[in-house]
């Protein structure tokens, strides 16, 4: 009760005395707010009203006029309000037993607002038709006058049609911020005349700090937060701070950018802590800058921003970390370009250990540091970001963490004094020039994590010997330069041998890839090979004009049998090198259990090897897979049966073609038995071993090649069941001697007996259908062949040079011969022929003028050329060949035929004519003897210059 005495100071905003006629004055006590008074409720008999609060406001702003206003509660019709909700007229404020009533102007029906019904009532009272309690009389006494009158109910008709306002103005000030951007003011605003606030100054913009609060020009306080009463409009105001007034910047409440440099001469400078950001050029021809020490937030520093600061000696920081996380434009953004030195808290960094906290380097984090000679990089980098250590030319010892993922671009370029690096697993890409010119690198080691390598990453390694990569060229897929030169700087790989150090002589290979075409070409220095069991493929010319590979180390031969070599020079082997595994020199080859296919050009130029062993397993051999093993003395099989039956590309494809001698189960093959159930043979050629053989009926096809230069092999037995004598499958049996030809073969191929030089005699069975080019060519011992009536085709060259041919017959059932035939066989005396030319189908009555063969004519069958009418060859037939003129030279040229001059005798017994020229020029025959149905189809000059007599029968 005593505090409610102490009440009325804050209230007062309206001093009025209500006098009502029909109201006593001394029987109301009057409360009156006012802004300098705090009020209280006294203990009194009267009834107690509050006076001058206006329209709208919450319970809240009503109690904190009482001194005591947490003991003091609102009610009305007897029920408590909350603090947020209005006051209205009749409002009951109540402390124990003392209460009183609010009195709002205007609003005569309690409801809080002031509004028509507010304004008829009273105007009711004022012609007596209507009647209204005290507090309300109060209310509608809007001139506080003590009287209603017309004016109270037109003044508040005025208020809620917005022409009159029923309450005084309160009077307020204000308190701002000079400059919102760089300062934010806590319970800052409007505030009423009289009122204790407290505000707070909050300096938002980096680079600034705050000046003081001030009333116009005068100073009121330097606090940033600040109490008093309000009487005037206070502002806060921001200066640049001290370390920033050297700068011209611009700032946010998070970024700060040094964008100039106010004192040029200056010999040291000093960046804040709020500095984020440097721009272009700031210090450029700063020629007195010594000393430049940075804090701890630079973010990035812009392009030729230290350029030409040739005086600089020193570069000052206090946090390893925040330099890591700067970002250099370029070379001349950083300050180490020209001092070199970098002092971390005044020492002199040498040994950096980077904080475990650091998760990557900005671009050029540590460029150009020449104090540098050891950094330690943490696990938790994940990116040495580009040009991190560009130029350290001190620098010989790098650490890696185990959770690097990139080296950047140039990150370590430059750095002369590195001699070794070892880069971890974790490593996968590498960039462009990431250590180019590391020019003390004797040994690289990559892993095989790294899946690219930029451009030049390597370039300027002069010294390096060797290096270990898991792939060839930029990317580890090979999509694009496959080239090995592209990591030294080679932009094609024509320019290998340009960049690739000469000094490198060994290559390692580990990655499970492919080796593309071309993709060390030219790399004349290399010496040594190493390709492990990853490497799926080896492309085109891969290793052409790699001339000084000796030696090529694998790590499996089943791999290796497996790799697709392109060609010949795709396997480095090609250059007579030797072949280690895991170390070892390959002298006995062992291929494994199990391996179906040797690849092409698997072993091709090995020179290491002297013996070979094939399991059964194996069913095909690519292409040359064992040429040039030119030290290759034996081969050692288990099983005959799947020896004869592996599919060899070509000659060079079985390892015989050198080693000459096969061993089944360790011992030599002399006479061999090829067992039953094979049903074609193959792969038996150049095996020297070889004496005899016997061939079972189960064989259907002696394939290609199968015995060639069986060149010791004296006797074979061909079952019955042999339809095909495939193209050179005796060829080069030099000792062979005689060969019964089984009724089942139906074809002789190509070379099939091709300088089987010791073959006397041989009969060719009636189920023969063909003779195959140079069937019997070089078969210089040949003195009887019979050629059956089921024979139906003599290809070229087929009895080529079978100079013990004294007499032949072609029989009728014969319809094409090929060109040159019976080429070379000196000692001819008779022939027998079902037509002249190629076929009894070719007549001509004229003769050809073209360069090409004249196949009408008898000298065809024993091979042409032409020859110059400069020069007449020796044992040369001219054949009634017009002269023609070569359209390249314009010389005249003769058909001209190797007619044996030994030929005494031909009959022809099967012809429909004789073409124009068919015999010009045969002066050595004697007699020729033609059937009679030809008679009537000679046509001319076909026996011009012919001495011989021509008879039909």
């Amino acid at each position: 009760m005593r505090n409610l005495k102490k009440a009325i100071a804050f209230l007062i905003l309206t001093l009025f005395t209500a006098v009502f006629s029909s109201v006593s004055a001394s029987a109301a006590y009057i409360l009156q707010l006012n802004a300098e008074s705090n009020l209280s409720i006294t203990s009194q008999d009267e009834v107690k009203y509050i006076i001058g609060f206006s329209e709208g406001k919450k319970v809240s702003e009503l109690l904190k006029n009482f001194n005591n206003f947490s003991e003091i509660k609102a009610y009305k019709n007897n029920v408590a309000l909350g603090e947020n909700e209005i006051v209205s007229t009749g409002t009951l404020v109540s402390c124990g037993s003392d209460e009183a009533y609010v009195v709002i102007k205007g609003d005569t029906d309690g409801d809080g607002s002031v509004n028509a019904t507010d304004y008829l009532q009273v105007k009711k009272y004022f012609l007596g038709t209507y009647e209204m309690d005290k507090v309300y009389l109060l209310a509608a006494d809007t001139q506080s006058d003590g009287f209603i009158d017309a004016t109270d109910y037109l003044q508040i008709k005025g208020y809620f049609l917005g022409t009159y306002n029923l309450y005084p103005v309160e009077k307020t000030y204000s308190v701002t911020s000079a400059d919102e951007s760089a300062l934010q003011i806590t319970n800052g605003g409007n505030h009423i005349h009289g009122e204790t606030i407290t505000v707070t100054a909050n300096v938002i913009k980096l680079g600034y700090r705050f000046a003081g609060w001030y009333s116009g020009e005068t100073l009121l306080s330097t606090s940033e937060k600040y109490s008093f009463t309000i009487d005037k409009d206070v502002v806060g105001k921001v200066e640049i701070a001290d370390e920033m007034k050297v700068f011209d910047f611009i700032s946010t409440a998070t970024t700060c950018e040094i964008i100039g440099f106010k004192d040029s001469s200056a010999t040291e400078v000093i960046i804040p802590d709020v500095v984020t950001s440097i721009r272009d050029n700031v210090f450029k021809d700063c020629e007195n800058l010594e000393s430049v020490t940075f804090g701890r937030n630079v973010v990035s520093i812009g392009d030729h921003t230290f350029e030409n600061c040739t005086g600089l000696e020193r570069v000052n920081i206090t946090d390893i970390k925040s330099w890591c996380s700067i970002n250099f434009k370029y070379s001349y953004s950083t300050p180490l370009y020209y001092a070199g030195n970098l002092y971390f808290n005044g020492e002199l960094v040498v040994d950096l250990v980077i904080p475990d906290d650091v998760k990557s380097f900005g671009v050029g984090s540590f460029c150009y540091c020449a104090s540098l000679e050891s950094v330690i990089i943490p696990d938790g980098v994940t990116h040495v970001d580009d040009s991190a250590f560009r130029g350290c030319t001190n620098l010989r010892s790098v650490t890696f963490g185990d959770g690097v993922k990139n080296i950047g671009y140039y990150a370590f370029g430059g750095c002369t004094s590195l001699a070794n690096i070892t880069i971890p697993d974790s490593v996968t890409s590498i960039g462009e020039g990431a250590f180019y010119n590391c020019r003390n690198f004797v040994n690289i080691t990559i892993p095989d994590s790294v899946t690219s390598i930029g451009k030049n990453a390597f370039y300027g390694c002069k010294i390096l010997e060797s290096i270990t990569l898991p792939f060839v060229g930029a990317t580890k897929d090979g999509t694009s330069n496959t080239h090995f030169g592209y990591i030294f700087g080679a932009s094609s790989y024509t320019n290998n041998q340009s960049y690739v150090p000469s000094t490198l002589k060994s290559v390692i290979i580990t990655g499970k890839s492919a080796i593309g075409e071309w993709a060390f070409y030219n790399c004349s220095s290399l010496a040594n090979i190493t390709i492990t069991n990853n490497v799926t493929s080896v492309g085109n010319h891969a290793f052409s004009g790699c001339e000084s590979i000796k030696s090529v180390n694998i790590t499996n031969i089943k791999s290796w049998c497996g790799i697709n070599f392109g060609e010949y020079d795709s396997n480095p082997l090609c250059y007579e090198g030797n072949l280690y595994i895991n170390g070892e020199l390959v002298v006995d080859l062992v291929i494994p259990n199990g391996l179906k296919s040797i690849g092409s050009y698997a072993f091709d130029g090995c020179t290491s090897i002297k013996s070979v062993t094939i399991p059964k397993s194996v069913t095909s051999v690519g292409a040359v897979a064992f040429s040039d093993c030119k030290n290759l003395e034996r081969v050692n099989i288990t099983d005959i049966k799947s020896w004869v039956n592996i599919y060899f590309k070509t000659l060079g494809s079985n390892p015989l073609y050198h080693a000459e001698n096969l061993y089944l189960n360790g011992e030599l093959v002399v006479d061999l038995v090829i067992p039953d159930g094979v049903t074609y043979v193959s792969g038996l050629w150049c095996c020297t071993s070889l004496e005899s053989v016997i061939i079972p009926d189960s064989v259907s096809s002696i394939d290609w090649s199968a015995f060639r230069s069986c060149t010791n092999l004296k006797s074979v037995i061909i079952g019955d069941s042999v339809k095909v004598i495939d193209d050179y499958a005796f060829s080069g049996c030099t000792s062979l001697e005689n060969i019964t030809i089984p009724d089942s073969v139906t074809s002789i191929g190509e070379g099939a007996f091709y300088n089987c030089s010791k073959l006397v005699n041989i009969t060719i069975p009636d189920s023969v259908t063909s003779i195959g080019d140079k069937a019997f060519c070089y078969c210089t011992s040949l003195a009887n062949i019979t050629i059956p009536n089921s024979v139906t085709s003599i290809g070229r060259n087929a009895f080529y040079d079978c100079t013990s041919l004294a007499n032949i017959t072609i029989p009728n059932s014969v319809t094409s011969i090929g060109e040159s035939a019976f080429c070379g066989c000196n000692n001819l005396v008779s022939i027998t022929l079902p037509f002249v030319g190629s076929s009894s189908s070719v007549i001509s009555y004229s003769p050809r003028d073209s360069e090409f063969s004249d196949d009408q004519l008898f000298g065809y069958i024993f091979g042409s050329r032409k020859q110059s009418n400069t020069s007449n060859g020796t044992n040369l037939v001219y054949q009634g060949q017009s002269s023609y003129t070569d359209v390249f030279s314009e010389s005249k040229y003769y058909r001209v035929y190797y007619i044996p001059s030994s030929l005494r005798t031909v009959i022809i017994t099967n012809a429909t004519g004789i073409s124009a020229y068919a015999f010009y020029g045969c002066d050595n025959l004697t007699s020729i003897t033609i059937n009679s149905e030809a008679q009537n189809n000679v046509y001319s000059n076909a026996f011009t210059n012919c001495t011989a007599t021509v008879k039909y029968n």
